[in-house]
């Protein structure tokens, strides 16, 4: 897998993904739809763990 989408459907906001481990271009893609960085951190943290635990 190459990349994908995020959606947040009660916000309203969807957008791309890369690689589920690479935190600076997801948190980016997160912070452009979100407008708070700090929540765009936390949920790329997130998804790059989730990535983690599915290679597993």
């Amino acid at each position: 897998m190459n990349g994908g989408f995020f959606s947040i459907p009660n916000l309203g906001v969807g957008g791309e993904l890369s690689y589920f481990s690479d935190t600076f271009w997801n948190e980016e893609s997160l912070c452009r739809v979100l407008k708070r960085k700090r929540v765009a951190k936390v949920i790329a943290l997130a998804i790059a763990e989730f990535g983690k635990e599915e290679s597993d």
